[in-house]
């Protein structure tokens, strides 16, 4: 495998002492934990948007855990070569996963408007990046008048689907992640029911 300029820059003290347990620790964020309420449909999304994220990962994680061994057994030019693959190839695997959430993002959203959001099939960092860009987007714009809303459609509130985490090993995942954002950012939010957060954007009152 042909390493980038990066990787042929990376240092081999940091490479034995820090990049295995990085890489893993990296690798395992990207388990299946997408919080879907639609087990089949939600199931398929993910699997075929992520798919070559998800290989790529599976390597990166193989060769740092091959890297660990060779440190281990002694064999710095192998436990060398070896963390600059793993650290390759989860550079390329997080690219392969911003692409794989882009394109998530716009197939569980084609049928929404600018005030609903679904975060289905998203990462925990993605998803709270997701609200973060539409809040951004919303607040740029004047409030929407009353008269061009959907009969249905509370006046200037996003309204944000997590999912209620059936996936989720322990706790749901994404809901967390989103309101911890929320409160952080001192945002005022109500959860709608199980799985649907109502947030009030920060506009700014003109006269």
């Amino acid at each position: 495998m042909a390493m980038s300029s990066a990787a042929a820059d990376f240092d081999t003290t940091s490479a034995a002492d820090g990049l295995i347990k990085n890489v893993v620790n990296w690798v395992g964020k990207y388990n299946f934990d997408d919080d879907s309420d639609n087990d089949d449909d939600n199931s398929t999304i993910y699997y075929t948007h992520r798919k070559d994220a998800l290989n790529m990962s599976r390597m990166a994680s193989e060769h740092a855990r091959e890297s660990s061994e060779a440190l281990r057994r002694g064999d710095r030019n192998k436990e060398y070569h070896l963390s600059l693959m793993a650290h390759e190839e989860s550079i390329c695997a997080n690219k392969l996963h911003q692409k794989a959430a882009e394109e998530i993002m716009r197939k569980t959203n084609k049928s929404n408007n600018i005030w609903k959001l679904d975060l289905h099939c998203l990462h925990a960092s993605e998803a709270v990046d997701a609200v973060k860009q539409r809040l951004k987007k919303l607040e740029a714009s004047p409030r929407t008048p009353l008269k061009s809303l959907s009969p249905h459609c509370q006046p200037n509130v996003l309204t944000i689907i997590t999912g209620v985490g059936k996936h989720s090993r322990g706790s749901p995942v994404l809901p967390g992640a989103v309101k911890e954002f929320l409160t952080s950012n001192r945002y005022r939010f109500y959860d709608l029911r199980p799985g649907v957060i109502t947030v009030y954007p920060k506009f700014v009152e003109t006269m």
